[in-house]
């Protein structure tokens, strides 16, 4: 089990953490409404048969029939499965965090991460990490298992669409500071400039509160069934809040063979 008072100041230290670490030192982006994202590419794997029927009227029930609409709770099944079945995987991703507290200035991160699945282990790039790795001074120090543990959450707090891959309850750990775990809630086909896309809701708790602690919408490419936009909203323990928008551009991606056309 977490020791929850050091996870309450660790997310607390993250936000902190991410104005300081990413101001001046970093490359920010221009502000301003985020281009769509491009289809993934990938010259190996197919994905005809892991979403069965997404761009047409009808969905592909729980328990294989085919339905008029979506079910979310199947729709999420789906989405790990795919990330789970992942043996490589690349993308870049335009990050916006904004951190409000009481009586102080909301803070605004707006920078660039990249995001790879290698090997079963994931990296997450920041421009500060790739400035190092530049000018070679990254040292090959071998983490402590608290301090690997502290790497991989903020990681994951970064990307959290690679929850859905490597946290083993992807629903109750898919954001951390959250104990009571997320239901999805709505799942839905929609358009988005010009682009068939599928959006599902995850909100904290039973789903069945508006005043949650935390809600998450993923907007989902039906062709790749990979994750292309987060956007969330995130009371903290602290009392401040945390939105973000995460625009993610997957590079390139391979199944492992059993999942492979």
């Amino acid at each position: 089990m977490h020791d929850r008072p050091s996870i309450l100041a660790a997310l607390a230290a993250i936000c902190t953490f991410s104005a300081v670490a990413w101001a001046g030192g970093e490359n920010d982006l221009a502000s301003g409404t985020a281009p769509a994202s491009q289809p993934a590419k990938s010259g190996s794997t197919s994905t005809s048969g892991i979403w069965n029927g997404c761009t047409n009227e009808a969905a592909l029930a729980a328990d294989g029939s085919i339905s008029p609409s979506i079910e979310p709770a199947a729709l999420f099944e789906k989405l790990v499965n795919r990330y789970k079945g992942l043996h490589f995987y690349r993308d870049t991703s335009r990050l916006v965090q904004i951190t409000s507290r009481e009586g102080q200035e909301p803070s605004r991160v707006e920078t660039e991460i990249g995001c790879e699945v290698r090997d079963g282990a994931l990296t997450v790039k920041t421009p500060a990490a790739q400035a190092r790795s530049s000018l070679g001074l990254d040292l090959p120090v071998r983490q402590s298992p608290a301090a690997a543990t502290a790497q991989r959450h903020y990681d994951l707090w970064l990307a959290p669409h690679m929850s859905l891959k490597f946290e083993e309850q992807p629903l109750k750990d898919f954001r951390r500071g959250v104990d009571e775990g997320f239901t999805p809630t709505e799942a839905e086909r929609i358009t988005i400039d010009n682009r068939d896309m599928l959006h599902m809701e995850l909100r904290s708790g039973d789903g069945l509160s508006e005043d949650c602690t935390a809600r998450f919408d993923l907007f989902i490419n039906p062709e790749t069934m990979l994750v292309e936009r987060i956007d969330g909203e995130q009371r903290l323990p602290d009392g401040g809040s945390c939105t973000t928008s995460l625009q993610i551009t997957p590079q390139d991606f391979e199944a492992e063979p059993a999942q492979q056309q």
